[in-house]
């Protein structure tokens, strides 16, 4: 599924935010394979859930889908996704429609799932452009619109989210929704590299592997597009 280990924003320091971003830092611990923090988030994240906390509910459930210190289950993270998108919670939103349009936990229904996109969107997920993004481009669930669909993930992108980054460098890349730009296929590229994503990275070290005189420049991370 698209979604990631992003529900908790650890740059959130506002008081009501705090436990959030202390479960965050032991996410990203238990990501790097420290076993003590498996252990302690678990803990915080019940804790959090039994205390209504809806976006720690929203991440029992990525922790549910990948399996990450639990036993995996897509049928009890559809379940978290659920109640936490009732209440609101927009990366639940874009986590429950990204389950129902591939069938994880429940019986696949893109319509439905288009439906949940876009409330994520109108709620504030830049994953839910960026997946709205991918469907204009492919033609999934909708009329096929590649021009719209690069608009989406432009937007998601310039929003800071490292997947979209990577997704408008590769339509800079092969022309998919815009003319063909390989500087800006190579600046966006390298952007969403320096924000985390793997699939960026992973291109930037074959073309590395191919051409080793060339090393990508580095990257000041802005705002802007």
């Amino acid at each position: 599924m698209a979604a990631k280990i992003a529900e908790i924003d650890v740059r959130e320091v506002s008081a009501g935010q705090r436990r959030r971003a202390a479960v965050a830092r032991a996410i990203l611990k238990l990501q790097k394979g420290n076993l003590r923090a498996g252990e302690t988030v678990r803990r915080e994240l019940l804790s959090s859930v039994l205390n209504g906390d809806i976006s720690a509910l929203t991440a029992l459930g990525t922790f549910l889908t990948y399996g990450i210190g639990v036993q995996k289950s897509s049928e009890l993270a559809y379940a978290c996704y659920l109640v936490a998108a009732k209440r609101g919670d927009p990366d639940a939103q874009y986590n429950l429609g990204s389950a129902v349009i591939q069938g994880e936990g429940t019986p696949r229904d893109v319509g439905r799932g288009l439906r949940l996109l876009r409330l994520a969107q109108r709620n504030g997920s830049p994953d839910a452009v960026n997946y709205l993004g991918f469907c204009y481009r492919t033609g999934k669930g909708v009329k096929k619109n590649p021009r719209r669909g690069f608009a989406l993930s432009l937007e998601a992108a310039q929003a800071g989210l490292a997947a979209a980054q990577y997704d408008v460098g590769m339509c800079f890349l092969t022309g998919t929704g815009v003319d063909k730009d390989l500087a800006n296929a190579e600046r966006w590229i390298a952007r969403a590299a320096k924000g985390g994503d793997r699939h960026a990275q992973e291109y930037l070290g074959r073309r590395t592997q191919r051409n080793p005189a060339r090393q990508p420049s580095p990257r000041r991370r802005t705002a802007a597009g």
